[in-house]
């Protein structure tokens, strides 16, 4: 089977992407790591991966979060020509990055020890706890809808639905 020059170029894009996201996983895994290290005042909030979180860090958690989907925003708004290809690439990296996330935490630190553990899945706007399997179905739909969008450009329809 020959690789249309479109494909070639999607196949290509979306391994840069891939890369973009593997490597943003690695950094926020990265970041929990350390967080996990900030020793606690004599007031701490308890989170699954991260036992004794200080407070006063819990606005500058919030804000890294946002930063982080600031930065997939931005990327995808850079790399997409159209909204829809913006929207796929955005849905593409989040999924990547978020499934790397939990791969890096399990190869460096051995968590989560199940697919079953409860994990905090984001803090904006409240925080979300949910077990890891859910995060990475979740993404695993983002990765299916990202590539739906891909797989009708490459086909030449303009639209996603008739």
């Amino acid at each position: 089977m020959k690789l249309t020059e479109k494909k070639y170029e999607l196949y290509m894009n979306l391994l840069l992407v891939s890369i973009f996201g593997i490597a943003m996983g690695f950094f926020e895994t990265v970041v929990v790591i350390y967080m996990r290290m900030i020793p606690a005042t004599k007031e701490f909030i308890t989170l699954p991966l991260i036992p004794r979180f200080p407070p006063e860090m819990f606005l500058i958690e919030q804000l890294r979060e946002i930063s982080t989907i600031i930065i997939l925003s931005s990327f995808a708004i850079l790399v997409g020509k159209t909204w829809w290809e913006r929207l796929a690439v955005f849905l593409w990296v989040f999924g990547i990055w978020d499934i790397f996330y939990y791969v890096c935490l399990y190869f460096l630190i051995h968590w989560p020890p199940s697919l079953l553990t409860i994990d905090v899945v984001f803090l904006v706007p409240i925080i979300w706890y949910a077990p890891v399997i859910s995060a990475i179905t979740v993404m695993l739909g983002f990765l299916m809808s990202s590539f739906y969008i891909f797989k009708k450009k490459c086909r030449g329809v303009n639209k996603i639905s008739k």
